[in-house]
């Protein structure tokens, strides 16, 4: 049973940072059901040990955000640390591109040695991360890229490819993000400190990953399926989504390979003025999607209701 609260004490007796429950409640990872979290900023090797001892204790769920910020992530060799965890049988969720830039290891490499050793560790990336390097700041509209963890070289895009491809990094998400460029600008325009972070990609995720992924060589089919629906399926505990197989709820998307289309925000409907992808050649878009069943849309036609959805429980 999760305590949050004891752990929070064992925390703050530690003099281990972490992030307080009432901003914490507003991220999407933590506001919905599932097992209890807590969102813990050790600043060295040791601290990130004995967290992972406490959360464990306590039985809260571990988060890490390898955003290059932090001590541990950028200097002390976090990669070794979660090696070093081996006994302690602690989930670990890591999100970004690298979490031990002093030795150059990227987040595939450092999870594909934990996963070997035995640690139940789940990386995930997203698109932004995979297509685009930090090149993109010198732009003039620099800040439309700001998000964390930052975008890095394209080494680092490489081994995330790889990293999808032999399973070292288990999903591909968006981290959808919609503030507007106006925001950004208007935030940041003092400090590059105070701009939002995160951008917009719901709508591009699966045909970006079928295009550079599929259709390059980068990812098989089955594999494609299984980052982009079948792993966050089962490791959210959403038992019904995520298979085609009798009990599970009949969601399907039907991709045409064919079709080939100029990314331009005025042609997308995610209700921001802007897209990272500004100006990308994509091959492979849904055609056809139904959920539990019923045509959603058809024909790259809206035909869902309101009302269509349903709340689904975790599982986990």
């Amino acid at each position: 049973m999760a305590d949050i609260s004891a752990l929070i004490g064992a925390l703050q007796g530690q003099q281990i940072s972490f992030l307080e429950q009432e901003p914490l409640s507003r991220h999407t990872t933590f506001r919905i059901g599932g097992p209890a979290a807590v969102f813990c900023l050790p600043e060295t090797p040791a601290q990130f040990l004995r967290t992972l001892e406490l959360c464990r204790e306590h039985g809260v769920r571990t988060y890490l955000l390898g955003n290059g910020s932090n001590t541990l992530f950028a200097d002390e060799g976090f990669d070794g640390a979660v090696l070093c965890t081996t006994d302690l049988r602690t989930p670990i969720t890591v999100t970004g591109t690298t979490v031990s830039a002093a030795a150059g290891a990227p987040l595939s490499a450092v999870c594909r040695e934990a996963q070997k050793a035995g640690q139940p560790v789940i990386a995930e990336t997203c698109p932004q991360y995979l297509l685009l390097d930090e090149s993109a700041y010198a732009e003039r509209d620099g800040p439309k890229y700001i998000m964390a963890p930052p975008l890095r070289t394209k080494a680092d895009r490489a081994a995330l490819w790889e990293g999808l491809a032999d399973g070292s990094i288990s999903v591909a998400a968006t981290d959808h993000c919609s503030f507007s460029l106006a925001q950004k600008r208007e935030r940041g325009k003092e400090s590059v400190l105070d701009c939002p972070g995160g951008v917009p990609g719901v709508e591009t995720r699966i045909p970006l990953l079928f295009s550079e992924g599929v259709l390059h060589g980068r990812l098989t089919l089955p594999r494609f399926v299984d980052v982009v629906s079948t792993s966050p399926a089962r490791l959210m505990g959403l038992a019904s989504k995520g298979r085609l197989e009798p009990g599970a709820d009949a969601d399907i998307v039907v991709i045409d390979p064919t079709d080939e289309r100029l990314i331009k925000t005025r042609n997308l409907h995610q209700k921001v003025d802007c897209t990272p992808y500004e100006g990308m050649v994509v091959r492979g878009w849904p055609r056809h999607v139904w959920l539990r069943g019923e045509p959603i849309i058809f024909g790259r036609q809206l035909s869902g209701y309101a009302g269509q959805g349903r709340f689904v429980p975790r599982t986990l």
